[in-house]
């Protein structure tokens, strides 16, 4: 159908049954601009990134205001720090489930569990893996490292008593047959760490690689997140270094891979106007590659005058004077 509103003309194509792209005969219908707004509202996530580049600027009124572009960037800043709290809610999530499931696990199931007791002898470098894992997670759960060693030195000591008399083939005694009780919930707690880590692990996958996308390009600078979920920037001279102090294509570079990042790898048609300005050229050629790794499900569409955009995809360029 076809909009008209602040006379304009919207022409709006359809897809036949036979999947091809056909133009509609057009009928009038009228849409202020309110509802046109919230038409497309619904329909597309837009943003918006001013080619304004100096860091303050004068209104004519003789004082100082932020640029556009550090305005945008506060604005960014603040959506990333409530996805790393997001992820971090879902990382304790995670946690509270490991800390049930190795609770539970201390329970007595019966005769389910006493036909998968298997009394056998673990190799040396078994134990020490054990030992080590098991004073991982003590310390993940902030235990003093000197009391779980002891305690945990003690109980392996058993398990090693135990596993001679297993490969003497000598009658077990109950001194023995308890720490191997013992070391079979440990290897469930062990499993379950595991398990907790991967999970973990995944739920900061976009965020880790974030991280390392920014450590790549920028230069003499580091990237990390602190303790309150938001970015810092340290200098090669350990140096914080505040935001509105980065260089213009820092800045455009990092606000354009944070709106990737936050599309949280869902679908998204990520479409960019001139992403290439202020953007050194070993970043332009960079750029779709990196939007790629934070979010693969994207399909992106870039107006662009600049050939390193493009890139390795010129077989996908569509010249639009040839088009119109």
């Amino acid at each position: 159908s076809e909009y008209q509103t602040w006379s304009r003309d919207i022409i709006m194509f359809h897809e036949s049954s036979r999947g091809k792209i056909n133009r509609r005969r057009p009928s009038r219908l009228v849409m202020d601009e309110d509802e046109l707004n919230m038409t497309l509202a619904r329909l597309v996530k837009t943003s918006w990134l001013s080619v304004h580049r100096t860091n303050t600027y004068d209104k004519g009124d003789g004082q100082e205001y932020k640029s556009p572009v550090d305005i945008k960037l506060e604005q960014i800043l603040g959506e990333l720090g409530e996805y790393f709290s997001t992820l971090d809610k879902l990382s304790f999530l995670e946690q509270n489930n490991f800390q049930e499931n190795v609770f539970l696990a201390l329970l007595y199931e019966g005769e389910k569990e006493a036909s998968n007791v298997i009394f056998k002898s673990h190799s040396e470098r078994e134990l020490k893996e054990e030992q080590e894992q098991l004073l991982e997670i003590f310390a993940k759960f902030e235990i003093s490292h000197r009391r779980a060693k002891n305690k945990v030195d003690a109980h392996f000591k058993s398990v090693r008593d135990a596993n001679k008399i297993l490969d003497s083939k000598d009658k077990l005694e109950w001194k023995h047959i308890m720490p191997m009780v013992l070391n079979g919930r440990i290897d469930t707690l062990i499993e379950e760490w595991h398990k907790f880590n991967k999970r973990r692990d995944e739920i900061f996958e976009p965020q880790t690689k974030f991280i390392d996308v920014l450590n790549r390009l920028f230069q003499r600078k580091s990237v990390s997140i602190n303790n309150r979920n938001r970015l810092d920037i340290i200098t090669q001279s350990g140096k914080s270094l505040h935001f509105s102090a980065l260089s213009s294509g820092e800045k455009q570079l990092l606000i354009v891979l944070a709106q990737a990042l936050l599309q949280r790898s869902e679908k998204w048609v990520y479409i960019a106007d001139e992403p290439e300005l202020s953007l050194h050229v070993k970043w332009q050629d960079q750029l779709v590659n990196n939007i790629r790794v934070l979010n693969p499900n994207a399909q992106i569409i870039f107006a662009t005058h600049s050939p390193d955009i493009v890139g390795h995809y010129s077989d996908r360029v569509h010249d639009m004077e040839q088009k119109f």
